[in-house]
């Protein structure tokens, strides 16, 4: 009779034992999943904001470009612009000169007008 109590008892624990292991993988394996799904989580937030950023210095960029080509274009304006004012004067004194009868060789070439330029061009 102590035999088949102690044989019962020790298919008891070992049933018990195996519902224990059971139930210890069965909380690593969900700990696991939630960790897996949390750095998923996390990697796609961080994605995200990588995204953003990579917007955002796109659009800085872009800023920066035009403000590039608006200083190029504005110092092209002014160079021009004296340009055309130095060959008035340069007409002014060949036309003086010549009334004294000095004859000055010139192209009667005009220079052209000012375009627009863009940084792609340079």
């Amino acid at each position: 009779m102590l035999s088949s109590l102690k044989d019962s008892l020790d298919v008891l624990l070992s049933v018990a034992a195996l519902i224990g292991i059971i139930f210890h993988i069965a909380k690593t394996k969900a700990d696991i999943e939630k960790s897996i799904d949390d750095v998923k989580d996390q990697l796609s937030k961080e994605l995200m904001n990588l995204n953003t950023d990579i917007k955002v210095s796109r659009a800085q960029q872009e800023g920066k470009k035009e403000m590039v080509e608006y200083f190029i274009n504005d110092l092209y304006y002014q160079i021009h612009h004296k340009f055309y004012r130095a060959w008035d004067e340069i007409k002014e004194l060949q036309a003086f000169l010549q009334d004294q009868g000095f004859v000055a060789r010139v192209k009667p070439q005009v220079p052209p007008a000012p375009k627009k330029i863009k940084i792609d061009e340079i």
